[in-house]
């Protein structure tokens, strides 16, 4: 390990800068200015801290001490990430006041009968929506962050392990680089790579953000669910280990880009999901097992409902052609002799693996395809394929 936890911002700050210039209205570029600066002395921040002297120090040195010896710097950086929460609350407000107030009823479909009101056409959100609805977004993540942390400081404090308080520390500070990160590369792929607003990138981005998004939610999804079957195979006092697993990959999960790729609604809840989950692991004993095994299972049924990401527009237009091309592919690898059906069986497996995450029994099948001492199931991928794009329409 480096000296300090380095950041690894994937933005180049000048070119981030020259697509602010997309962002028109001079007031909005301002206030998104302040925030890039406030990330990018964040991130400058977060490497103060020498975590190889600190492992040097820590088998004989206590957590007080050790605490005594990095408070300053941990204040410092404390007071960065404050004053980045202070210029994002701007963006924060603006999210908030373009949220539909909710009525009584609201979330209610009842059909009473009559002519039914046309629905209103979907807006492409700006450029200044997508960059305020992530800022939003992250806001909560960063305070949580500090605010769960600052709490656990007089516990490790008075461990006489120094360890546990580095190991702390490293973590605080990874997760504080990664949810500054995030922002920087939220507010990054918002804009349009040239100089005004081109609606063709505004879809070419939804169609990014929604299969990256979707690609990450399934695969944590099936992580989760493993693990809440592993739960079930043994007895409580052996939970620790796996809820440890589960609590990083949700910390991974939170703390990543996907994250501010989420919709309002599911930022909430994924939000209300983690903190059930680290309130029960901040004094975990066997005998919380039970609230631990329902606060796994209500992740992991949270995480399958989750799937109606498939039923965003973009991605359904885009499997919609991608298991069209599956279909044409193998029924003419059907109907061709063994040499010249093999081109036709890679163009389909292609479009199959762009279609991946629309369909459970079509992922099995993909996986089935990559092992190489059995031959594809061609007509079961056919067939399932078929079906899928049926129900599309």
């Amino acid at each position: 390990m480096s000296s300090t936890l380095g950041t690894s911002l994937a933005v180049d700050p000048d070119l981030l800068r020259a697509r602010l210039e997309a962002i028109t209205d001079s007031r909005a570029r301002e206030r998104v200015n302040r925030v890039v600066d406030g990330a990018l002395a964040c991130l400058g921040r977060l490497k103060g801290i020498d975590f190889l002297g600190l492992e040097r120090e820590a088998g004989a040195t206590s957590a007080r001490e050790l605490w005594a010896g990095i408070e300053g710097l941990v204040a410092q950086m404390w007071l960065a990430v404050e004053e980045l929460s202070k210029s994002v609350r701007p963006l924060v407000r603006a999210h908030e006041d373009l949220q539909p107030k909710e009525t009584p009823g609201a979330e209610l479909d009842l059909d009473l009968g009559g002519p039914k009101p046309a629905a209103a056409p979907k807006r492409v959100p700006t450029v200044e929506e997508r960059i305020n609805e992530s800022a939003w977004a992250m806001s909560f993540v960063l305070q949580g962050e500090l605010d769960g942390f600052r709490g656990r400081v007089p516990v490790l404090t008075r461990v006489n392990d120094g360890w546990e308080l580095v190991s702390a520390v490293q973590d605080h500070v990874g997760h504080l680089n990664s949810a500054v990160t995030a922002i920087v590369t939220s507010i990054f792929t918002s804009l349009p790579g040239g100089s005004a607003v081109d609606p063709e990138a505004s879809q070419s981005l939804d169609l990014f953000s929604s299969r990256e998004l979707r690609t990450r939610v399934f695969a944590l999804r099936d992580e989760v669910i493993a693990i809440e079957a592993g739960l079930r195979a043994r007895s409580a006092s052996g939970w620790l280990q796996e809820l440890e697993r589960v609590r990083a990959l949700v910390d991974t999960f939170m703390f990543s880009p996907a994250f501010a790729w989420m919709r309002a609604g599911d930022k909430r809840a994924f939000l209300e999901h983690q903190r059930a989950l680290a309130d029960i692991m901040a004094m975990w004993s066997p005998l919380r097992a039970e609230p631990a095994r329902r606060a796994v299972e209500t992740l992991a049924r949270y995480l399958e409902a989750l799937e109606v990401i498939n039923q965003r527009e973009c991605l359904r237009n885009h499997d919609r052609a991608a298991l069209a091309r599956v279909v044409a592919h193998l029924t003419e690898a059907e109907a061709s002799g063994d040499a010249s059906r093999r081109p036709a069986i890679a163009k389909g497996l292609v479009a199959l693996a762009e279609a991946q995450g629309r369909d459970r029994g079509l992922d099995e099948l993909l996986a089935q395809t990559l092992d190489p001492s059995k031959p594809p199931p061609l007509a079961a991928i056919l067939e399932r394929a078929k079906e899928v794009l049926k129900g599309l329409g």
